[in-house]
């Protein structure tokens, strides 16, 4: 008499990914357009806890026309000085992104040339969804004051479609012996512990269980659950926002720039300034800025130009 033997296979995993990564450089791929447009790519879509990189190439408009399209509430016709990037948000936890110009990022190119850039964004995703990643946009005329302007695109992570493990057999005489490949691998510094039952009374912790032998006959679960950690043990700032200044230019509006530094007198970093620019506003790192643990720290926000405080020096806006 044949007897049969049949394998059925269950999987659970629960994962958590904390991770911070350098991005490459991107390149300026824009298709033929008009000049005076604004252009912004796609991101592909991407994979939960699978690495993730990608670059998308932008066009700056020379004149408010297209702006308007979006927003009727600004006018048309418009000549556009610049076009400035200050940020980039809503990007999924962990990732970073990396501009072609140093932030603040300016295009003021005059037409025929057009004005176009590229980001590239890059982290390792910890949960499946939509994002609407808003790159935050100040717009100068040299007619009215800068204004800012965002424009979103999507970047769509989905969920893991990876097996957690897989059998050479799943059915067959007994005895039988099943061979068990592990699908589930380590993630950069992750440390991935696992929890095998076999269903026949034997259980297992290591990652390469191998072969499992069944000598009766009989329905059996094999069952795994994946524990995926990554910690870690630095905090960082990825953006700062203003929402109000106590300073004033008699002029124009304030050319805000940031100074982060801690009380032991190092200072971290000095963002450029942006010219004629009131709050609220939004200051995003490209890379984010490492904190030393046990230390204080201050952000202080100035005004470049204005003639307070170090005449014609920096003005004290807030700290």
């Amino acid at each position: 008499m044949i007897k049969q033997f049949l394998i059925v296979s269950l999987v659970s995993s629960m994962s958590f990914i904390n991770g911070f990564s350098q991005c490459s450089s991107c390149v300026v791929d824009v298709p033929v357009s008009p000049v005076d447009t604004l252009y912004f790519g796609q991101f592909p879509e991407g994979t939960k806890y699978q690495p993730y990189e990608a670059s998308i190439s932008l066009r700056f408009p020379q004149t408010s026309t297209s702006l308007n399209g979006i927003n009727a509430s600004i006018p048309a016709g418009l000549t556009l000085q610049d076009v400035t990037v200050t940020g980039v948000s809503g990007l999924p936890f962990g990732f970073s992104w990396i501009g072609d110009r140093p932030l603040p990022m300016l295009y003021n190119e005059i037409s025929p040339t057009p004005r176009d850039g590229c980001v590239t964004i890059c982290g390792t995703p910890i949960q499946e969804g939509v994002y609407d990643v808003t790159f935050n946009l100040m717009i100068g005329t040299g007619i009215i004051a800068p204004f800012p302007f965002d424009y979103s695109v999507s970047l769509i992570i989905n969920d893991t479609l990876v097996n957690g493990f897989d059998l050479d057999v799943n059915a067959g005489c007994a005895p039988l012996d099943v061979t068990i490949t592990n699908n589930l691998t380590s993630i950069n510094q992750d440390v991935l512990t696992h929890d095998w039952d076999f269903g026949n009374g034997d259980q297992s912790t290591s990652p390469t269980p191998g072969t499992i032998t069944y000598p009766t006959a009989g329905v059996y679960t094999i069952s795994d659950t994946a524990i995926r950690t990554f910690s870690i043990f630095n905090t960082y700032i990825s953006s700062v926002t203003v929402t109000g200044v106590t300073c004033s230019d008699p002029f124009n509006q304030p050319d805000l720039f940031l100074t982060i530094s801690n009380l032991n007198g190092g200072i971290d970093t000095i963002t450029p300034f942006i010219p004629n620019t009131g709050a609220p506003l939004l200051f995003s790192f490209g890379n984010s800025i490492e904190l030393t643990p046990n230390t204080i720290y201050s952000i202080q926000v100035q005004d470049d130009d204005a003639i307070a405080n170090g005449i014609p020096g920096p003005a004290d806006c807030g700290t």
